[in-house]
């Protein structure tokens, strides 16, 4: 992670991630569950031979039944994973 601001996040992986791609993150609580949140990268651009710099705004609360739908859960792994 690189930072993180109210509108969204940046941090730094091996692999690219193309530009509208959705994933979620989830922030750990006190006493309390984690709180989920979809994110969608705005950009990814090469910092090196094998990382990349990328850049996401937090998109929405994702309700419960959006999670447990194992459709949903594909298009959000696969658009992680390329």
């Amino acid at each position: 992670m690189k930072n993180i601001s109210s509108r969204g996040l940046a941090f730094v992986r091996d692999e690219p991630m193309k530009d509208s791609a959705q994933f979620l993150v989830y922030f750990s609580r006190q006493m309390k569950d984690p709180v989920q949140i979809l994110c969608t990268v705005v950009h990814c651009e090469s910092i090196s031979d094998d990382m990349y710099a990328v850049g996401a705004e937090f998109t929405c609360l994702p309700t419960g039944s959006q999670l447990a739908d194992p459709a949903e859960q594909a298009r959000i792994r696969q658009s992680i994973l390329g």
